[in-house]
């Protein structure tokens, strides 16, 4: 059953109006589980330097970030209380590189203005509120990368950042080479230990080519999977379907049977994916507010194309398949190790040398009798 958008004489409804789609949250397992474990990963003392928290893209990755924002900010609201000028939680965008190389310079020039003080102001050229600039400005060609590394450090050092989230960072792995990815990786690494902020990297599935990158990195990261529903999965089912019922829910002229009927095509064409599943979602919903016609119709002509849907989820099981190895991988690793397998067999010692042969004419080593001779 589909549901007709029917329009009453006078009513007038703004095309880009925000709508309770759009403007609420919806947390679901998923991205609540990811949630709990960055904010633990960031805020526990002596761990890990780096934590990665990758997905699909749709996966709502970003939202994610928001979320882990507002609770870090809430953990240190008492020291932004005790001092106003402590910044514990800094949030800032990889910018995409042009070429092959990331943008370590426009990186760190939005990663100091996110800082907000006056003599970073003064370093990234930002106006003050009323449009006036903030005095002598320094123009951030003029530095070079390293110049600029120094100057972060001990601005995020004086002011007592604790943890630095940034979001779009699959592109710091962009280079083709993986030893320059290692050596963009041993930057944020140092950053990290001269200013003991914990650094969140928030991305896709090419954030895996650390692992490839640098073992010693990679020990050094806190790995959160970020992972899209799958439909024969049975709870995994039933959490995609509970979050999609609240989303069409959001929608005004739908009944209960059009949202149940709306189900199975959300997840056709989000392929699991709660972010993607949102943007549709509006886009939709914004064609049946003007459009006038079905809610069937409108889903589909806002749908992803089949060859687009199609191809994303190729790239996307790859990833998965390498994420979930999981312990498939674990009797290979134990044999690589001299281990046993997993409850099979024992390990055998080692057999002993046989002994060689002696020569005519020699005896065997052993220790001589001390002293006087009994003959």
């Amino acid at each position: 059953m589909t549901t007709k958008k029917t329009k009453t004489a006078g009513e007038t409804t703004p095309p880009d109006a925000l709508t309770e789609l759009q403007t609420r949250v919806f947390p679901h397992p998923h991205q609540l589980r990811a949630v709990d474990r960055a904010v633990s990963a960031a805020l526990r003392p002596g761990g890990k330097q780096l934590v990665v928290i990758y997905g699909p893209p749709g996966a709502g990755k970003t939202k994610t970030c928001d979320l882990v924002e507002n609770l870090l900010a809430h953990h240190f609201r008492g020291d932004l209380e005790a001092d106003p000028r402590t910044v514990r939680v800094v949030r800032t965008e990889a910018p995409a590189a042009v070429g092959t190389a990331f943008a370590w310079r426009e990186f760190l020039i939005e990663a100091i203005g996110a800082l907000g003080d006056p003599v970073t102001d003064r370093l990234v050229g930002t106006a003050d509120l009323d449009g006036t600039a903030p005095g002598p400005q320094i123009r951030p060609a003029r530095l070079g990368a390293n110049e600029m590394l120094r100057i972060a450090a001990r601005r995020y050092k004086r002011r007592g950042v604790r943890v630095l989230l940034i979001d779009e960072a699959q592109h710091i792995a962009v280079a083709p080479k993986l030893i320059d990815v290692r050596r963009d990786l041993d930057v944020l690494k140092g950053f990290a230990n001269r200013t003991g902020v914990r650094i969140v990297l928030i991305g896709t599935y090419e954030l895996l080519r650390f692992h490839q990158a640098s073992g010693q990195l990679a020990r050094r990261m806190n790995e959160i999977h970020l992972a899209r529903y799958r439909w024969t999965v049975a709870h995994e089912q039933a959490a995609f379907a509970d979050v999609a019922r609240e989303m069409l829910g959001c929608i005004k002229g739908l009944d209960e049977a059009a949202i149940t009927e709306s189900i199975e095509s959300c997840y056709e064409r989000s392929l699991g994916c709660v972010g993607e599943l949102r943007d549709w979602l509006v886009q939709a919903e914004h064609e049946f507010r003007t459009s006038g016609r079905s809610w069937s119709a409108c889903l589909a002509e806002t749908a992803s194309a089949v060859g687009k849907a199609t191809h994303m989820l190729d790239g996307v099981e790859e990833s998965e398949g390498w994420v979930r190895t999981g312990d498939a991988g674990r009797p290979r690793l134990r044999l690589r190790l001299g281990l046993s397998a997993v409850g099979s067999r024992k390990v055998t010692p080692e057999p002993k040398a046989a002994k060689r042969p002696l020569r005519v004419g020699r005896r065997r080593p052993t220790r001589d009798r001390v002293g006087p001779s009994d003959a």
